[in-house]
């Protein structure tokens, strides 16, 4: 005897369903923007500008929402990087050395000269992987399935108390 299979319906959604996705697709990307806002207040890694909080967006692939950013250096962000050497970043061989002050934690400014040869090139200490895109998303889509649930609700409301 054969199990029970498993089958997913591919169609397009019915103009309801695509409601509902958009609800959840504008829900998700507006707590991306917040999230975004905090987390810029929190690090200065992340952008500030109205550019990059309009770069997101989402579209609808039949049952799928997909979100998106346009912004051109967010990939690294979101998959992290490891340390890595600048070798770009050493004095030429002929010039005056100069300094470059660097903000510690607690406040205070440290100069640091670039290194003459590549050999002791500085170390970039990483890029951690943006984990506020995710919280954002996940908030959105939960307050989002409240609203498309509250709209059912009240739908069949309505039609039960047409009939």
């Amino acid at each position: 005897m054969e199990k029970n299979k498993n089958f997913i319906l591919k169609r397009k959604p019915r103009n309801q369903e695509l409601a509902y996705m958009r609800l959840v697709g504008d829900s998700m990307v507006r707590e991306i923007r917040e999230e975004a806002i905090r987390a810029g207040g929190l690090f200065n890694a992340v952008p500030k500008s109205k550019r990059f909080l309009d770069s997101f967006g989402y579209k609808i692939d039949r049952d799928k929402i997909i979100i998106y950013s346009t912004w051109e250096y967010i990939k690294p962000y979101l998959e992290g990087r490891k340390p890595y050497q600048m070798w770009w970043a050493k004095t030429p061989t002929h010039s005056k050395r100069q300094a470059v002050p660097i903000r510690q934690k607690d406040g205070s400014i440290e100069f640091r000269a670039l290194p003459m040869t590549t050999q002791k090139a500085w170390i970039h200490p990483a890029i951690k992987k943006w984990t506020w895109i995710e919280k954002g998303a996940e908030r959105g889509k939960m307050q989002a399935e409240v609203e498309v649930m509250a709209k059912i609700a009240i739908e069949r409301i309505k039609r039960a108390s047409i009939k």
